[in-house]
């Protein structure tokens, strides 16, 4: 191939991306100054995902024809493949649990307030089957959940506290440098940025010291995200 290609979720409008496991892959890309180009899929475009033999993205292309589904999957890829500016470190043995605590945590606690702001960006056939299949998830409707707010905001402060602790202690998640646990974090922070509008945290709240200092970052991934659409 003469192109690298990334299958990104999207909504309604083109530059509503709003998938955090995409997110984690566009940051490791960003970080190892790898160009691509993003194919926008939504919720009801599966059958474009048809060729890598499951239905979720994100999804990559590299530009040898490899394919590789899943966000850590991928990760572990571009490691391999691309092992300058390493995000993955064989010493950091506290990368499973905090990629646990990510998934089964961080993006759970995030996603109750966010599904009806999700569900807002959508519309069509979009909009039905994410209402039919998060209110199936969640046991209720998008209505209640939204009305359950502020109690849901105080779960998502609640299951941020560790992360507290542990960035009162180093600069990064990972330690003294940026590593994938920072692109699991921060790529769940930007999931919640984009999808409602506003940071996740108050400005005096120590991750938000932390989000700050990621800001070149994510400068980088949206100008590269920019420049090879």
């Amino acid at each position: 191939m003469s192109e690298r290609v990334l299958y990104d979720l999207v909504a309604s409008r083109p530059e509503q991306r709003f998938s955090p496991y995409c997110f984690r892959v566009k940051l490791a890309l960003a970080h190892k100054q790898l160009p691509w180009r993003s194919e926008l899929v939504r919720f009801t475009d599966k059958d474009k995902l048809g060729f890598s033999g499951q239905p979720l993205v994100p999804v990559l292309i590299d530009l040898d024809g490899t394919v590789v589904s899943d966000s850590f999957r991928i990760l572990q890829h571009l490691e391999s493949r691309y092992p300058e500016q390493p995000l993955l470190v064989e010493a950091d043995h506290s990368l499973p649990f905090l990629r646990a605590w990510v998934d089964r945590s961080l993006t759970v606690a995030a996603f109750k307030l966010l599904a009806p702001k999700i569900h807002a960006l959508l519309q069509g056939e979009d909009a039905d089957y994410f209402r039919s299949s998060r209110e199936q998830r969640l046991g209720q409707s998008l209505e209640a959940v939204a009305n359950d707010a502020p109690r849901y905001a105080k779960i998502l402060h609640t299951t941020l506290e560790p992360l507290r602790l542990l960035l009162g202690q180093q600069d990064c998640v990972s330690g003294e440098q940026p590593g994938a646990g920072d692109v699991l974090v921060l790529a769940t922070l930007l999931w919640f940025e984009g999808v409602s509008g506003a940071a996740m945290l108050p400005a005096d709240d120590p991750i938000s010291a932390w989000r700050s200092r990621q800001q070149p970052w994510v400068e980088q991934m949206l100008q590269m995200s920019e420049q090879f659409q």
